[in-house]
């Protein structure tokens, strides 16, 4: 693709939503007064200058470098805008390519989204636009401890992200995005329009009534059910021109690719020294696709927080549909509580789409996903996404069984083989028989260890309760290698009465690896045997039931021994491992021996800091533009196509979740659609941008 192309690509794409908004605001508008005007980094000069405006010229310099037209009071001054919403800024474009235009409106101290309010929009050659930099209030900021005991991964909050005090505007800045040699704009004087909001703002309520953060804007803001007929339409037409990588097949494969063996189904070969996936036609394939695709509930708890919502509907009201009870679960407040939760996504889309919106939705996200460069639907997507035919999937299979601890099955307890068999039963006339399901996992996150040799399966089974099978289990082999609990506690350093109390004590185990060689060798030595048990167990009943597909592990995270996955390669058609890392290429040195295909079926960015006041950590108070999150799925994205072992990454995840918070405590905003169904186009961009070019880029890597 042309350097021309992928430029207007990116620029009509990022920017095909971010079309100044309607402010709901008065018809009288209010000229900026003999504003100082300046250009540190482009060119300008000033057109006309006339009583009620001017117009002046901006052009990039010769080297491409920057062009911006910087608006401000006099020296020393500011402005004070609290009595108006909006500033409203007209530009033409007056060079040859399409630009993306920005604006934003700052206090002397602004840093990055700290004290700056931002809008942005396509303009093509010739045409005229009117960009709208709403004035957001700084709220008063609560203590974050109000928040702490609902959320998991937060630690802090910042509400001079995305806002400003509107009584002190030191400058309003338009520019070019990404400008070249040639690039111009003609900019009309700032109009200053609407009514705006004096005093201090209160923080509560900060979640309005389609489930999104209050003290901000961003491009492509829900403000009124209007708006998502716009986006519907909006959208329709960026689809059209991204119908999606033409080198593909149907399932996603590389259609232009070598041929190799079809067999009807997904599996795995290793091509030209780097392991690929194959399609049913016998394409190589390399699947890239998000977790939890497709349209579901995303249910916040409302219960002991109503102040956090702004106008929930009554529970008569149409929209009243939409509430549901909650059951306790295992986190943060809601743990031993029930409660009542909105479903704001499942709210949203009805507005959107209508009665008929998880028939619509099906459609728009297989057309979405091929669209944005994805040929794949990771674990947790919908069953009726999964079954719509269109986009390859992977099936997780989940199931209840005695555990050996909470995050670990007993796999010598038949109950576990029984539970599991009679699960996979159920795949049997559905994904068990279509050919886009890639495969399976079993399970997810299982808490492996970080020692060789499954040591920390063994430690969990020391620390059972007598009833776990497994420990007896692993008790009767000790009696039968050491027949005294003399001669074990002797060699384990332990002081352990009998058998049976040995059996009964569920004491904590203090354990430092190397420093016993025998309770090393034996800790080892039952791990080794409970983990081929439970992955020769979990390959055979997923081929009992599905011979034809791959049995792709069991979801890994964290520091995991290449002993742990060395046995896995002897049951595993592919290493699946959720790697929350920079890049994959530290975590995947550690296996630079084992050659073998893994999946990475979790990986992600941070939270994105304009429609979220919440920050994980202090030093992520201030955490900056979109930059960093464009950057962190650049750098993942590429690392992972040119690697000769990866066959695939799915991010998580396709869908934000709920601003105010899902009851497990989880609230991330870091997915390609937010809670009204709109798409992060910066994002979809940045990801098009490899995928589309996929199959080379890993064909060609050396």
């Amino acid at each position: 693709m042309s350097v021309w192309l992928l430029r207007f690509a990116a620029i009509a794409t990022i920017v095909l939503l971010l079309s100044a908004l309607a402010c709901g605001q008065s018809t009288a508008t209010e000229t900026i007064t003999r504003p100082t005007v300046s250009s540190p980094d482009g060119e300008y000069r000033q057109l006309r200058a006339t009583g009620d405006g001017s117009l002046w010229r901006l052009a990039a310099g010769a080297d491409g470098k920057g062009a911006s037209l910087r608006f401000s009071p006099e020296v020393g001054g500011t402005w004070d805008w609290s009595s108006r919403a909006t500033v409203e800024i007209g530009i033409r474009n007056a060079g040859t390519l399409p630009l993306t235009v920005r604006a934003s409106i700052t206090n002397a101290d602004a840093n990055d989204l700290t004290g700056n309010c931002q809008t942005a929009a396509t303009v093509m050659p010739g045409q005229k636009e009117v960009l709208n930099v709403r004035i957001v209030p700084t709220p008063q900021a609560p203590d974050y401890e109000i928040f702490r005991p609902f959320f998991k991964y937060f630690t802090h909050l910042n509400v001079r992200d995305n806002t400003v005090d509107p009584t002190k505007i030191n400058a309003l800045t338009v520019w070019i995005d990404s400008p070249a040699a040639g690039d111009a704009i003609e900019v009309s004087s700032p109009q200053l329009s609407g009514t705006g909001r004096k005093g201090s703002v209160p923080f509560f309520p900060f979640v309005d009534s389609y489930g999104q953060y209050v003290h901000a804007d961003w491009p492509g803001k829900i403000y009124s059910d209007a708006d998502f007929a716009l986006r519907r339409v909006e959208e329709e037409k960026d689809r059209a021109n991204w119908p999606g990588p033409k080198n593909w097949n149907k399932y996603g494969g590389w259609a232009n690719g070598p041929q190799l063996e079809a067999t009807g189904f997904f599996r795995v070969a290793k091509h030209e020294g780097k392991w690929w996936l194959v399609d049913p036609e016998g394409k190589l394939f390399w699947s890239h696709g998000p977790t939890g695709a497709g349209f579901g509930p995303d249910l916040t708890p409302v219960t002991d927080r109503e102040n956090w919502f702004a106008d929930l509907p009554a529970k008569d009201d149409p929209r009243g549909k939409f509430y549901s009870p909650g059951a306790k679960i295992l986190y943060q407040y809601y743990r031993d509580r029930d409660y009542t939760g909105y479903q704001f996504s499942l709210a949203n889309a009805e507005i959107k789409y209508g009665a008929d919106a998880t028939d619509q939705l099906k459609r728009v996200t297989a057309e979405r996903l091929r669209s944005w460069g994805f040929n794949s639907m990771g674990a947790w997507s919908a069953n009726a996404q999964m079954q719509h035919g269109r986009t390859a999937y992977a099936t997780v299979i989940h199931y209840s069984a005695p555990g050996l601890s909470s995050h670990m099955p007993d796999v010598f307890n038949p109950e576990w083989e029984t539970n599991l068999r009679a699960r996979m039963q159920q795949e049997r006339e559905t994904t068990a028989k279509d050919p886009w399901n890639i495969g399976y996992f079993v399970d997810n996150e299982r808490k492996w260890g970080r020692f060789p040799r499954f040591i920390g399966v063994s430690i969990q089974a020391l620390e059972a309760k007598p009833e776990v099978v497994a420990k007896s289990v692993f008790i009767e082999d000790l009696k039968s290698k050491y027949q005294t609990i003399q001669k074990l506690n002797e060699n384990w350093g332990t002081q352990h009465a009998s058998w049976d109390a040995m059996l009964q004590s569920t004491e904590k185990i203090v354990y430092e690896h190397g420093k016993k060689t025998n309770l090393d060798q034996d800790l080892g030595d039952f791990g080794m045997k409970f983990g081929q048990k439970y992955f020769s167990t979990c390959r055979n009943l997923v081929k009992e039931v599905a011979p034809n597909h791959m049995y792709m592990g069991a979801r890994l995270h964290g520091h995991i021994d290449p002993t742990l996955i060395e046995v896995q390669t002897q049951f595993c058609d592919v290493i699946s491992y959720n790697m929350y890392d920079v890049t994959p290429a530290r975590r995947m040195g550690q296996y630079e021996q084992i050659d073998f295909p893994f999946m990475i079926t979790e990986w992600g960015i941070d939270n994105d800091p304009r429609q979220s006041p919440f920050r994980a950590s202090k030093a992520e108070v201030s955490i900056g533009t979109q930059i960093p999150r464009r950057e962190a799925i650049e750098r993942f994205t590429r690392d992972s196509i040119v690697h000769p072992k990866i066959v695939g990454i799915h991010f998580f995840q396709y869908r934000d979740q709920p601003l105010s918070g899902r009851s497990d405590g989880e609230a991330l905003l870091r997915g390609f659609v937010n809670a009204t169904d709109t798409p992060n186009f910066e994002l979809i961009q940045v990801n098009r941008n490899f995928a589309y070019e996929l199959y080379e880029k890993r064909a060609q890597a050396k």
